[in-house]
């Protein structure tokens, strides 16, 4: 066993417990709606937890930044198209649980919206905007 690379399964439950997806939308006046939509995948640890981090990164084959802040080290992933195919299989892949998978579902229901580019549109952002207020926030459906 190479005990410089972490197990999917470790990952993923380790992932339950310390992630959470992120939704930006912001005044962008490139657009036609006048607003953008940037979707997020971030972990929030102790700056003593950066080596595990750099674990996950590697599983994720490098995709995203890692950032410290004060006593926090963040590892975070813009989701855009090239990054679509290396994380969004591994959440369908691996089970997530309860409210995660909840979470899971809005945030994959968002990301369909933004790549059929219906953010181009008033109601695709109204759309994601209603089902942004709903991740994160421990619900089930």
């Amino acid at each position: 066993m190479n005990r410089n690379k972490l197990d999917s399964y470790l990952v993923i439950g380790f992932i339950n417990a310390e992630w959470y997806f992120f939704i930006r939308v912001t005044k962008d006046k490139r657009f036609k709606t006048g607003w953008t939509v940037k979707s997020y995948f971030r972990i929030k640890l102790y700056k003593r937890d950066n080596e595990l981090l750099d674990k996950i990164k590697i599983l994720f084959n490098n995709k995203g930044k890692i950032t410290i802040k004060g006593d926090n080290v963040y590892y975070e992933i813009h989701i855009k198209d090239e990054s679509l195919n290396t994380i969004i299989p591994d959440f369908n892949k691996y089970l997530l649980i309860l409210e995660k998978q909840n979470d899971f579902i809005i945030f994959e229901k968002i990301l369909n919206i933004i790549n059929k580019r219906n953010i181009l549109i008033k109601k695709g952002l109204l759309d994601i905007i209603s089902l942004k207020r709903f991740i994160n926030k421990g619900l089930f459906f």
